[in-house]
């Protein structure tokens, strides 16, 4: 009997002993299931943060573009409306131009020969004037003008008038020995006043919203 009860007692303590190390067998493969499973949740959020990262840099980039584009669409508008802005002032400053004539004319041929005559060295110089029906231009008289309203500039010169045809009304100022020349005549003088006018219109058309 007490053998009996010998062998009962230590299949009681392999059972328990067989229980306690299946428990902390379950135990530890629970715990290591939960780390992996936690891992693969992690590893998945990450994933997905980096696609989701992926998708909004895609579509910024594409946002971006799209702004730039319009920016650009904006600025050529904007350069076509300045450019229609200029030229439309300056076929109007030139159909007023072609109706100068008579006195007026003369008037206009003094200021721009003086003002072009301001741009050449002291000496002799040689204006030549385009012709225009109806106006009075004494070669003579007009070179006594000219002189004078460089005079009163302080600018003393000796100057020849040359009234000759020619497809642009104005003056043309050139030293005696034909090296230097200043254009004053009205087309020349309206295609310089075109950056001018740019510039004019840079700050309306581009100003800051």
């Amino acid at each position: 009997m007490a053998t009996a009860d010998a062998q009962k007692v230590l299949a009681d303590e392999i059972l328990q002993d067989a229980k306690r190390k299946t428990e902390e067998i379950l135990s530890a493969a629970k715990a290591e299931a939960e780390k992996i499973v936690g891992q693969a949740k992690a590893s998945a959020q990450s994933e997905a943060e980096k696609i989701l990262a992926e998708h909004r840099a895609r579509a910024g980039k594409r946002a971006e573009m799209a702004l730039r584009m319009v920016e650009q669409q904006v600025a050529r508008g904007k350069l076509h409306a300045r450019d229609t802005v200029i030229q439309a002032a300056l076929a109007q400053a030139a159909a007023q131009l072609v109706e100068i004539s008579g006195q007026a004319y003369r008037e206009a041929v003094v200021r721009l020969a003086v003002a072009a005559a301001r741009h050449m060295p002291a000496g002799d110089l040689v204006a030549k004037v385009t012709a225009v029906p109806g106006a009075d231009l004494d070669e003579n008289s007009l070179a006594s003008e000219i002189a004078a309203g460089l005079q009163k500039e302080g600018k003393t010169v000796n100057i020849r008038v040359e009234v000759r045809p020619g497809p642009f009304k104005g003056v043309v100022i050139e030293s005696a020995e034909g090296k230097l020349r200043w254009d004053n005549t009205f087309e020349e003088r309206l295609r310089r006043l075109r950056p001018g006018l740019q510039r004019l219109t840079i700050p309306i058309l581009f100003e800051e919203a």
